[in-house]
């Protein structure tokens, strides 16, 4: 490095530092350390020149600690030099080339030490970004500006007829609409020009500053600003009540005031050069903001958006902006910068049409598919119906004429009668051939037909001919369960060994029983009988129906109540002695005390009678005879009333009266009132067998209507019994003989049963013909069996096109499907057009916004690394995507996150994105408000920051006006600015409790 560099003659007065005049003493190692270079920069408006030392590091090795030495040396001298300008405003450069590069560890240790300077170890060719960031920033945004237009990009939008999208009040579907409407051909391709150039039309700085009724809990109401304002006052003084006054005043709303500017009296900014505070009305802050931004707020939209992107800085940015949790993509800032709000706006309202226009595309592509889907069902449903109608045209031609003619109408065209109901007047004709081949095969005899008629006919005799069998196999069923009902009863009457039972007393034996009337029930009756005056054979002398039943329950109510009378006096007579006992022994007991208690002990008195007698005569006495036995009820009254009890439970729960019926109306025929008594005798002897077990009603009307015409009178009923038995078995054989094809070894109801099916099978065949064959085909002559095997062979094969519709209908359909896929297809043209559309207008937007972005983060860079200490970091870039800011490690050139980075560091981050956003907009009030911008920042990086908004003062293109609450921060700001009337501190004092 033996020529001067362009950036030291460029950074100001430059003289070369000769060696001291003792340097003779410093070590052989830096004999020839490169050239020590003093530059003193001057400001203007009264600012303290600052002092810079430059060392060029030669290509030979160094002593870094001695080299460090000597330089301080040197430093020190011009520290305590009464020349320098302002001994704060000192700072050292070592500007190395890649062979002459100090250590990391050194380097770190270099830029760490402040003593008597701001120390920087820098690489020759980023000299210049530190020794003159401003100018540096300045010139690359210059050149960005001159590239990238806004105005241009929004001719542009609206030009292609996308204005609409500029409207907040105009909702996405609507905008889509409206897209869609737009005719291509109509609108011309208009290009992103370049930027007109830099206007001067800039509004002036801030001159004063009334609070009225904004924050009235604010010290400080009023402020006259200066080219450099320094507010300081601990937290709670004002500050940044002074600072959103201005904003409010400026753009007519805060970040943290939902409150508008007009609802405040007596607030006012005013500008340099003007008489009177900005106007306060909404029309007069709009036009403003649209001045100053780009943008021109509508409806409920944030006015102050853009000013604190640009102009202002408030305390806990850092926090908003760079916090990993806040999930904010720094590229939207940069974008909203760039484009400003409504074209911002617009960029958004793009995207979400094209997510739109994409959703409808895929939807549209979707529903192609559905539809195709179901046009491809269709022409398989219709191509099985062509198959279907195939199968049955061939299998017509094998039916008879008959069936032919009955399966099809001639006058039917195939394309217009929906496959199922051809397909089910086949099934129907297939059930009912399927009935005719039943009815054949169910036929007893062996039919000779020629056509349909005689068929028909010859079907009719069949039914006559099973009718008769029926009716002549249910005459034997009846004769057979009458013989078995008859065979069961006389097996009971043959058990007899005591007695030849007459018959009309076995007869009245089964009217008991078939009324529910038991052997043992008659016991009771018996019994309960006995007890009473009545004799069983004085029933016999009844000769009338009536009065038989009402005598029994008569007699037997009549001793059941003498018997309980009895019973109850008894029971009555039991308790008297009881009672009586119970007093003789309290007698006893009283007596037992009195003697006690007497003074006598040989002359006492009963206590009973009065009687003069000795005590122990008393004691002694015997106890009179009872002319009543106290023993309760005897047993034998006790089984007295329960036998009448039990005749009585007979009487009344049996159906005596029913007996008393049946016996009335058999009389003189079968039974009679004097079998009564006998039947009775019978069963009180123990005769077990008079009385049939499980006789029904049934069974008493068939013996009755079998023996009606015999003499039973004075014959047993064995004999009797015997006599019906054989008539029965003589009347099944004659019906069996007359009978067809009868089988004695099958059981009668199973061929009773056959029959019955036969005879079902028969007439549904016959229905077939009667009622569902046509008239003018019963000459016709159908094969049955081959017309049905040929007919469900048609079914089977066509049951799968079973449509309900006919093929011209699916056709027809087919055709409308098809239709739709076109609409469909068209609609994604459509829809693809404009998309492209779209696209296209503001790709040359998106393209020239991703050039710059990359160039602005480049100026974000420079200034990033002025305020940066230590120097970890030599880039600040996007991801490929534009979506996250990342940074590039000076040493390893790693690539990591912001989460990474110290918060120290990313403090100085955020203060470079702002103060490249305020330098960059040339339209926006030449203003910085900073409020407390060094949280997490620490005293180099905060030094550093200080040098650059000096220098944004000096040049007098920027009013600075910055808030604190660190006296050694403000302090020091102080000491570094000097003696100027551009500058002012203002302390503020907190607001009195």
């Amino acid at each position: 490095m033996t020529d001067i560099p362009a950036e030291l003659e460029e950074a100001g007065e430059l003289t070369t530092v000769q060696p001291r005049e003792d340097s003779a003493d410093e070590p052989e190692g830096i004999e020839s350390p490169g050239p020590l270079y003093r530059i003193e920069r001057t400001r203007e408006q009264g600012f303290d020149d600052e002092v810079l030392f430059v060392r060029l590091l030669g290509d030979n090795d160094h002593d870094w600690e001695t080299l460090l030495d000597i330089d301080t040396r040197q430093l020190e001298l011009e520290f305590y030099d009464d020349d320098t300008p302002n001994q704060w405003n000192i700072q050292l450069f070592w500007v190395y080339e890649d062979e002459s590069k100090p250590d990391t560890e050194f380097r770190r240790k270099f830029e760490r030490k402040t003593k008597f300077a701001i120390r920087r170890c820098v690489p020759c060719e980023s000299l210049e970004e530190f020794l003159r960031p401003l100018e540096h920033s300045r010139r690359a945004l210059s050149e960005v500006n001159d590239e990238f237009g806004r105005h241009a990009l929004i001719q542009r939008v609206t030009g292609n007829g996308l204005g609409f999208l500029f409207d907040q009040k105009t909702s996405i579907d609507q905008k889509f609409e409206r897209l869609l409407e737009i005719d291509i051909d109509d609108v011309g391709d208009i290009h992103v020009q370049s930027a007109s150039p830099t206007t001067n039309d800039r509004p002036s700085a801030v001159n004063t500053v009334e609070l009225g009724d904004f924050r009235k809990d604010a010290s400080r109401r009023e402020l006259e600003a200066s080219q450099f304002t320094l507010l300081y006052g601990r937290n709670g003084s004002g500050k940044t009540s002074i600072l959103d006054g201005i904003t409010m005043g400026l753009v007519g709303q805060t970040r943290r005031d939902d409150e508008r500017v007009d609802s405040y009296d007596g607030l006012s900014v005013t500008l340099e050069d003007d008489d009177e505070p900005l106007p306060m009305d909404s029309k007069s802050i709009n036009n403003r903001i649209a001045d100053w931004f780009g943008f021109r707020p509508q409806g409920p939209a944030r006015r102050h958006v853009e000013f604190y992107r640009v102009n202002y800085h408030e305390a806990g940015e850092t926090t908003r902006l760079l916090e990993p949790s806040t999930n904010l993509e720094i590229e939207r800032v940069f974008r909203n910068f760039l484009y400003g709000e409504d074209l911002a706006y617009a960029t958004k309202e793009k995207d979400k049409l094209l997510d739109l226009l994409d959703g409808k595309i895929e939807d549209a592509e979707e529903d192609i598919e559905e539809v195709e889907a179901e046009r491809d069902k269709l022409q398989g449903r219709r191509n099985e119906v062509k198959k279907a109608l195939s199968t049955l045209g061939s299998a017509r031609r094998d039916l008879s004429s008959a069936a032919s003619a009955l399966v099809e109408n001639e006058g039917e065209h195939e394309d217009e009668v929906p496959p199922s109901d051809r397909i089910s007047r086949w099934r129907d004709w297939m059930r009912r051939f399927e009935q005719l081949e039943r009815a054949l095969d169910a036929t007893v005899s062996d039919l000779a037909w020629e056509t349909t008629r005689d068929l028909r006919s010859r079907l009719n005799d069949e039914v006559d001919l099973l009718n008769q069998q029926r009716k002549d196999l249910n005459n034997i069923r009846d004769l057979k369960d009458e013989r078995r009902r008859v065979v069961k009863v006389a097996k009971q009457a043959k058990s007899e060994d005591t007695v030849e039972l007459p018959f009309s007393t076995f007869f009245t034996g089964l009217l008991f029983v078939a009324n529910g009337i038991s052997c043992e029930d008659i016991r009771r009756l018996v019994r309960g009988i006995e007890e009473t005056d009545l004799k069983i054979n004085e029933v016999e002398s009844i000769q009338s129906a009536e009065p038989w039943y009402a005598i029994f329950e008569s007699a037997l109510r009549e001793q059941h109540e003498d018997l309980e009378k009895t019973r109850d006096r008894l029971v009555e007579l039991g308790d008297l002695e009881e009672r009586r006992r119970e007093l003789r022994e309290q007698i006893r007991t009283d007596t037992e005390e009195y003697l006690e208690i007497t003074d006598d002990e040989d002359v006492q008195h009963c206590p009973a009678c009065y009687v003069e007698q000795s005590a122990e005569d008393i004691r002694t006495r015997e106890e009179p005879e009872h002319t009543h036995d106290a023993g309760g009820v005897p047993e034998s009254l006790i089984e007295s009333l329960e036998n009448v009890d039990q005749a009585l439970e007979v009487v009344e729960s049996g159906n005596l009266a029913a007996i008393n019926d049946d016996i009335r109306r058999y009389r003189n025929q079968l039974c009679g009132l004097d079998d009564v008594p006998r039947l009775f005798g019978f069963v009180a002897d123990g005769e077990e067998g008079t009385l049939s077990p499980k006789t029904t009603p049934e069974t008493v009307e068939a013996i009755a209507s079998l023996t009606q015409d015999q003499t039973v009178y004075n014959r047993s009923a064995d004999v009797v019994l015997s006599s019906v038995i054989d008539e029965i078995e003589s009347g099944i054989a004659e019906q069996t003989s007359e009978m067809r094809d009868f089988d004695p070894g099958t059981e009668i109801q199973r061929q009773i049963d056959d029959c019955e099916d036969r005879l079902s099978a028969v007439q549904q065949g016959l229905d077939v013909l009667e009622n569902q064959w046509p008239e003018e085909l019963l000459d016709a002559s159908p094969a049955v069996k081959s017309d049905l095997r040929t007919i469900e062979f048609a079914v089977e094969e066509a049951a799968e096109a079973a449509e309900s519709k006919p093929a011209s209908k699916l056709s027809d359909e087919i055709d409308t499907k098809a239709e739709k896929i076109d609409r469909l297809k068209d609609r994604i043209e459509q829809l693809e057009v404009a998309r492209k559309h779209l696209w296209e207008t503001f790709v040359g937007v998106e393209k020239s916004l991703d050039k710059v972005l990359g160039e602005y983060t480049e100026i974000v860079t420079i200034l990033f690394k002025v305020f940066q200490r230590p120097y970890d970091f030599k880039r600040v870039e996007l991801t490929d995507d534009n979506k996250e800011l990342q940074v590039v490690r000076r040493e390893s050139g790693e690539v990591v996150g912001i989460d990474e980075m110290s918060s120290g560091q990313r403090t100085a981050l955020v203060l470079a994105i702002f103060v490249t956003n305020n330098l960059a907009h040339d339209s926006a009030p030449p203003l910085m408000l900073l409020d407390e911008p060094f949280a997490h920042l620490d005293e180099l990086n905060t030094l550093s920051f200080f040098n650059l908004v000096i220098e944004l003062a000096v040049r007098g293109d920027r009013q600075i006006i910055f808030a604190t609450a660190n006296d050694n921060l403000a302090s020091l700001l102080e000491r570094k600015v000097g003696e100027t009337e551009a500058f002012e501190r203002v302390n503020l004092e907190s607001h009195p409790n």
